[in-house]
């Protein structure tokens, strides 16, 4: 999930530079499609969910109102957190079974329409996969992810459309040349003409456990894959950011095949998800109890949850779940062995603490190591001065 701090920071973005520049072209153009996505993003992140701490009152961050705008950064940021919390687990297997991964970024000359520039990125990348190379394509790569971005260029003030995709491949090959030559030939078939292509850049990703460097290349590539895909700066002049959004409409930037097929759907799923479940697994990382309110608290500031502190993140509270994977490997597998270890425990803290166990030591990690394993053994929340 998105984290406190990021929240702020993508709704911050959100309210201070993208809903005024959609309020601007729409003043200046009165097309009623502008007017609506400035509604819709300003009302993003109008309310939070948190779950506060039914003894001591601390608070944190789950979720957030959703606007599901295409050009919202505040969704665009929990989409991606998602997008890559699928992907990583999955890339990082394939690398491990001494599997490739190469990270390509297609691009084509800058446009100065941006239905033209549409027209031929998603034209040369069907034909490239679908009819150029179609048997040679499936052959070389078990499943892959690709995403269109769109923005205007920083220096050239055009249409700057391109692809970034990740190719899943089971063994190692002159994909470089590969993959360049099979791009040139398709954008040039969608132009019709022989017209400079930039040559892609191909990176082959591979697991190296020794290099730092080379493990956080995958997450590195996945980010970039995944970004926040549609830019709204201060490049764009009205009447661009109109064209942007009429075509945009509807329009798939990311899409799934092979080994990631349906991943999408999932990222998707979870996105819409609004679960008060965390609930049932809640710790509170400041006093240990074990029950929690789920709340929706409106921005009373008018700030925009810039002025708002909270405790943390949900993602920070300890769960049961996490507790039991923790300390596995300290918990007997036979049932008559746990039960005594588990009162053997709870009767020693008695005797230290009294009924109602008041924990207090100077290291911090051991005083929450020391609560994790009461709650483990015993079951019944922990209170610390």
């Amino acid at each position: 999930m998105l984290k406190w701090e990021r929240f702020k920071k993508a709704n911050g973005i959100a309210k201070g530079t993208i809903v005024p520049a959609f309020r601007k072209a729409y003043n200046e153009l009165e097309e009623e499609i502008l007017k609506k996505e400035a509604e819709k993003i300003d009302s993003c992140g109008y309310f939070i969910k948190v779950l506060e701490c039914e003894k001591c009152y601390a608070r944190y961050f789950r979720n957030f109102s959703k606007c599901k705008s295409k050009y919202c950064p505040t969704c665009a940021a929990l989409k991606g957190a998602i997008w890559c919390a699928k992907l990583y687990p999955l890339l990082d297997k394939w690398l491990k079974e001494k599997k490739y991964v190469c990270f390509g970024t297609f691009t084509i000359p800058a446009q100065e329409s941006l239905a033209k520039a549409l027209e031929i990125i998603y034209g040369a990348w069907r034909y490239m996969t679908n009819k150029l190379v179609p048997g040679e394509w499936k052959e070389r790569f078990a499943g892959g992810v690709r995403s269109v971005e769109v923005k205007i260029g920083k220096y050239s003030g055009k249409w700057h459309v391109h692809i970034h995709a990740l190719l899943l491949r089971a063994k190692y090959g002159r994909d470089h040349h590969f993959l360049r030559e099979a791009w040139i030939k398709a954008v040039r078939h969608i132009v019709g003409e022989e017209i400079e292509v930039n040559m892609p850049r191909i990176e082959s990703i591979r697991e190296n456990p020794k290099c730092l460097k080379e493990k956080n290349k995958i997450l590195s590539a996945i980010c970039e894959t995944i970004k926040y895909i549609t830019k709204i700066n201060h490049d764009m002049t009205s009447n661009q950011l109109l064209e942007c959004v009429k075509l945009m409409k509807g329009r798939r930037q990311i899409s799934c095949w092979g080994n990631l097929y349906g991943i999408s759907k999932k990222v998707e799923r979870e996105f819409d998800e609004d679960s008060d479940g965390a609930i049932e697994t809640f710790l509170c990382k400041a006093c240990g109890y074990t029950m929690a309110d789920y709340l929706e608290i409106y921005d009373s500031t008018g700030k925009n949850w810039q002025e708002t502190n909270l405790t943390g993140d949900y993602s920070e509270v300890v769960t049961f779940q996490h507790i039991e994977e923790e300390f596995s490997d300290e918990k007997p597998e036979k049932d008559e062995e746990y039960e005594q270890m588990r009162w053997t425990f709870y009767n020693g803290i008695q005797e230290a603490s009294g009924s109602n166990p008041l924990i207090s030591t100077t290291s911090k990690q051991n005083r929450t190591r020391f609560c994790l394993l009461f709650l483990l053994f015993s079951g019944q929340s922990v209170i610390m001065d």
